[in-house]
């Protein structure tokens, strides 16, 4: 899903949110039967090229979205007996996410459009730190009141409430720079990876 509020883009369609009986889904989108590697890399370079990119005063190609890549996996196994029914096919389902980075204003000098859109990363990223935050303190204090992680305020927290919640496994790889520069922004994310690393699978 593209980062925070719509930006407009000719001929690129809004992606959205739904919820029905509890599962959140985007809205309009199709699952795609893989049936080989070239399938599979074909599929995730058309999904690629159709991301927000654009030049953000500091690199030429900065990521403007949030890339989302979602694999469903079917295992079967053969019947337990001749004859015998075949078992119900067990579902894995792989996301990789890869968020855009966090910008300043003051050091990318963004306006108009870029601004609006790195306003929009910042507060998703912003909100995930707060869902990661509260559920580390519902864990490490779970005889105080409970506190409500705000995934509805991001779409992208949204869509993987249930698995920051608990309902599959979670990793985080945290890219920083290594340039005095940058000292600023790597501190900030060492701070995010930290909290991260502190919530456990209940």
């Amino acid at each position: 899903p593209r980062a925070g509020k719509d930006v407009a883009d000719v001929g690129r369609p809004v992606l959205r949110l739904k919820e029905d009986r509890g599962q959140v889904f985007v809205e309009g989108l199709k699952e795609v039967e893989l049936p080989d590697l070239t399938a599979a890399v074909s599929a995730v370079r058309l999904g690629w090229a159709n991301r927000q990119c654009a030049t953000n005063g500091i690199n030429d190609e900065s990521s403007r979205s949030h890339a989302v890549l979602c694999v469903k996996l079917l295992t079967t196994k053969p019947p337990a007996a001749p004859g015998a029914a075949p078992a119900p096919p067990t579902v894995t389902r792989l996301c990789v996410v890869d968020l855009a980075g966090a910008e300043r204003q003051k050091k990318t000098q963004a306006n108009g459009a870029r601004l609006n859109e790195a306003m929009s990363i910042n507060k998703d990223l912003m909100v995930l730190g707060h869902c990661l935050r509260d559920l580390r303190y519902n864990q490490s204090k779970p005889k105080a009141t409970q506190r409500v992680p705000p995934f509805r305020d991001s779409r992208i927290t949204m869509l993987f409430r249930d698995y920051l919640s608990g309902s599959g496994q979670i990793s985080v790889i945290a890219a920083v720079s290594p340039r005095a520069c940058d000292a600023v922004g790597t501190l900030d994310t060492l701070r995010f990876a930290a909290i991260a690393q502190q919530v456990r699978r209940p």
